[in-house]
């Protein structure tokens, strides 16, 4: 491998990791902020993977992932109706003392009837 390989490897690596269109816009929740929505699946990719919902709206959204809400997500299934809390942050093992770094979510589900979002109702693609 040449010198402007690695070169152009390290220059790309640089750029971190681009979002996939297919994970919609981040959700970004303040302290005692909610989110609505349905659970749509888990993506391993970028460093922590990324939470995969759609919200209300039935529009693409993810959040990063993290300690307590791979923890709330463990049991949830695809299209069961999901809410998100942000809470406050709190003290881990590897915080200082006075510090709180962990990222404080909680989550709730319960499953949904509902068609997905995006898909036809049943029986519209029945072409008699």
């Amino acid at each position: 491998m040449s010198g402007d390989d690695l070169r152009d490897r390290a220059e790309k690596n640089a750029q971190g990791f681009v979002v996939p269109d297919g994970w919609g816009e981040e959700i970004e929740l303040e302290v005692g902020d909610h989110f609505e929505g349905r659970y749509r699946g888990h993506s391993d990719e970028g460093r922590s993977g990324g939470w995969l919902l759609w919200d209300t709206d039935g529009e693409l959204r993810f959040i990063w992932g993290n300690y307590r809400l791979d923890q709330g997500f463990e049991n949830v299934n695809v299209g069961d109706r999901v809410v998100i809390f942000r809470a406050e942050n709190y003290h881990t093992r590897f915080d200082d003392e006075g510090d709180a770094t962990g990222l404080g979510h909680g989550v709730a589900a319960e499953p949904c009837g509902d068609p997905l979002p995006g898909a036809s109702p049943a029986g519209d693609d029945i072409p008699f």
